[in-house]
């Protein structure tokens, strides 16, 4: 029997500043429709998104191994040979971002 084993790549200030710029992206939108009444919390979610998305890019040139950009951003070259590895069906497993999700990101 194989046992499936859990990797945890990101570290925690990734994942709580992935999260949380999810939830001040959703409370500012939802801010614009104002339906609920927050529409006081629209810049103030706005401010906070830009807070973290600064704190992000700091955290990628000083944070873990996998949090830097340095280590998910990878040259033109093996990018395009991971996307012709990718639609021959044959690309290897990668932990954290691959080529191609890197340079989406």
């Amino acid at each position: 029997m194989i046992m499936a084993r859990t990797v945890r790549v990101w570290d925690r200030a990734v994942r709580v500043l992935h999260w949380g710029l999810v939830a001040s992206v959703s409370l500012s939108a939802l801010g614009l429709v104002d339906a609920l009444g927050i529409g006081a919390w629209h810049q103030p979610a706005g401010y906070a998104a830009l807070g973290m998305v600064l704190v992000r890019i700091v955290w990628g040139l000083v944070g873990g191994e996998h949090a830097r950009f340095a280590r998910f951003v990878r040259p033109p070259a093996v990018t395009l040979h991971y996307l012709r590895l990718v639609l021959a069906h044959r690309e290897p497993r990668t932990l954290g971002h691959n080529p191609l999700g890197a340079w989406m990101i």
